[in-house]
């Protein structure tokens, strides 16, 4: 048993005097027994209690209750209330204040007794369950993280203070008021209600950790990372945003810089090191030639070299095909598409066509590059990892639009990435965000896989 310090309001004497006896024999200690509010105030600030016992009837100008329920609100102590009678008035009475415990008069030893040990047992798990409260909320409020409790329904019931940053809303305006899908693009909303849903059928049946692009309330359009996880034995999840906007930018960047340089690599080897191996060929065949004139055996030797100056040939091309494969030599995204195809087709077994619908009018070289760069991506990923037996690809323009198309018909991206997103997919989304262009990337209707890619002009 636990021993407490215990205060009694009591206005009758009599009765004040018997808890008394009965608390000292269970070995509590009271610590006064006072009848108005200020005394009790004071005394409170004095001996600290455990608990106070208040005649539910004590008036000073306050009914008990009143005075109880500034006690539990400005102090937190336990309040055990005596009441003289029980009747429904009392009970309506008691449950406004949510009492620990309540005894009868007369007070008997053995009704107090349960009464005190309640009360000392609640308020300590009361104090317990306070503190993991706190902890948690501290945690909550300083993960780094916007972090927010999704209800079934997806509304949001919590939000913290770096979620209010991410949304320019106040928590206010958010929790209880906010759905999570009102901050989802409309690219990404259908992939996340869908991962919503299946989070709350198997947990393991959705991701934990993946992108998509928030909307905050002045439409800013920010790149987020999320993690997402439902709450043990619920229906309700939380999830932590992660503010990725400054690093895709600086991926961006680095990636437009690397396809700056490689296409600058590639038109130094066509227009220096091609010209002037072109250039030694032409010297090497002439000083055969008169080698030759003179039937001297060196003629062979001079022929070798010519034949590895031509391997050095057409190696430079392969290489400048694939450090700028689009426009270097006036093909354009067309004719790098075809060869693409044509190669796959060649080298895998797998039946790989392209098709032109139209006249196409790309000026701007750094899409058709990253068009093609998309279109490379989407094939290999499904010579890779579709079991395909064919692959199409096709550019079409129309109003405005350049829509770029590579169809497959094998397993499906379901199957493939067992819904999680590799390197490939995500460089594709690169690529397509660097040129704003808008990228699906989902299954075909006929089967197998669909990546769509579409470019508005200027």
């Amino acid at each position: 048993m636990d021993l407490a310090k215990i205060l009694v309001m009591e206005k009758k004497t009599s009765i004040a005097r018997d808890i008394r006896g009965n608390l000292k024999r269970l070995g509590h200690e009271v610590t006064a027994i006072l009848q108005t509010e200020d005394e009790c105030i004071r005394e409170i600030f004095k001996n600290k209690p455990d608990i106070i016992l208040i005649d539910i009837d004590l008036n000073e100008g306050k009914f008990g209750l009143e005075i109880a329920e500034n006690f539990k609100k400005n102090f937190s102590i336990p309040v055990i209330y005596i009441i003289s009678e029980f009747d429904m008035s009392y009970l309506l009475r008691l449950k406004k204040v949510e009492p620990y415990e309540f005894v009868l008069k007369p007070v008997n030893e053995k009704n107090l007794y349960s009464s005190v040990e309640i009360s000392l047992y609640r308020d300590k798990m009361d104090k317990k369950l306070q503190e993991s409260e706190w902890i948690y909320r501290t945690i909550f409020e300083n993960t780094g993280n916007a972090t927010i409790f999704i209800e079934e329904d997806t509304t949001i019931s919590l939000a913290n203070r770096e979620f209010e940053k991410l949304s320019a809303y106040n928590r206010d305006d958010i929790e209880g008021k906010k759905s999570w899908t009102e901050f989802i693009s409309r690219d990404d909303l259908d992939r996340m209600k869908d991962y919503h849903r299946l989070r709350r059928i198997d947990p393991s049946a959705a991701p934990r950790n993946y992108e998509f692009q928030f909307v905050d309330r002045y439409g800013d359009i920010k790149d987020i990372f999320m993690t997402a996880d439902i709450i043990p034995g619920t229906k309700k999840s939380v999830a932590s945003f992660m503010n990725i906007s400054e690093q895709k930018r600086l991926e961006s960047e680095i990636l437009r810089i690397s396809e700056q340089e490689r296409h600058q690599i590639g038109i130094d080897l066509h227009d220096g090191l091609g010209p002037h191996l072109v250039g030694i060929k032409f010297l090497a065949n002439l000083l055969k030639q008169k080698l030759e004139q003179k039937n001297m055996e060196e003629a062979k030797n001079a022929d070798e070299i010519s034949g590895l100056i031509t391997d050095a040939i057409d190696h430079t091309r392969q290489m400048v095909k694939g450090l700028s494969p689009v426009d270097i030599d006036a093909d354009g995204i067309s004719f790098a598409i075809a060869d693409l195809t044509r190669n796959v087709e060649k080298v895998y077994g797998i039946k790989c066509s392209f098709t032109q619908g139209g006249t196409l009018n790309i000026k701007n070289k750094f899409v058709a590059i990253h068009l093609f760069l998309i279109t490379q991506e989407a094939v290999n990923n499904a010579v890779k990892h579709s079991n395909a037996k064919n692959i199409g690809a096709e550019l079409i323009e129309n109003d405005g639009a350049i829509t770029l198309t590579v169809k497959d018909d094998g397993t499906g991206i379901e199957n493939i990435l067992d819904r999680r997103e590799g390197m490939g997919i995500n460089i594709m989304k690169y690529r397509a965000r660097i040129i704003d262009a808008s990228l699906y990337i989902g299954p075909n209707d006929t089967g197998g896989t669909r990546v769509t890619c579409t470019y508005r002009k200027e």
